[in-house]
Order: C-alpha cells, then structure tokens, then sequence
C-alpha cells in the first residue's frame, strides 16, 4: 500500500510541476526526464521481468532502469539503446547546445532525436 501512496503522489506531483510550466509559457521548451537509480524492488512493486533479480542485486534485473523522456518537439517513440545514469549531463549539454566537457558520461541525443543506434 506504500507503494501506491509514493506513486500517487508523484503523479500528483508532476501534474503540478508540467501545469506551472504550461501557465508559464515554459512547457514546450523543457525537457522532462525521469530514471531510476536501479530496477524496482521485488515483492514492493517492482517488476523487472524479463530480467532475474532486483535492486541492490548484481543481476540484470537490479541494474536496468528505464528512463521516460518528454519534449514537446520529438515525436513520440521507443528507443531500446543503452545508456547510463552518467550519459544525462552530456546529453542535456548537447540538447541545450552548450560546449561539451569532459566527462565519463556519452551524449545520447541521437538516440532521441531519430532512429540510429549503437553497439554500446
């Protein structure tokens, strides 16, 4: 039951964040990003399936996590690459059209903007 709680409330949440940013005129110009530190916790809702184990593990399952991108300029889509929590900064940098830095992190912008892919 904690669990719908948390998401309830985030769900409220964002709701109140993407309305302010519409009454401010910013919406179309920010891009939401959402991830996770790991997969979801098994038996408290989380279901990593097809991948064995859950967060804290060393298993697929607990090292994989979406991510759930929104710009109001891409059109919608699935994109399958592999990234990591480290690849957001560079991105953003790039998608901001800012200088790049250095970093262990890769600018994933392609992947969101069309169809190519990687062998990352």
């Amino acid at each position: 039951m904690d669990y719908a709680g948390l998401v309830t409330q985030m769900d409220y949440s964002i709701g109140k964040l993407v309305s302010h940013l519409k009454t401010k005129g910013l919406y179309d110009d920010t891009l939401i990003w959402f991830t996770s530190d790991n997969g979801g916790w098994i038996g408290q809702g989380g279901d990593n399936y097809p991948y064995k184990g859950g967060k804290i593990g060393l298993y697929e399952g607990g090292v994989k996590a979406v991510n759930f991108i929104h710009y109001s300029k891409y059109k919608p889509k699935i994109c399958n690459q592999v990234s990591h929590a480290v690849d957001i900064m560079p991105t953003i940098i790039s998608l901001a059209k800012g200088a790049s830095i250095e970093t262990d992190g890769l600018d994933v912008s392609q992947y969101l903007t069309s169809n190519s892919t990687t062998s990352r």
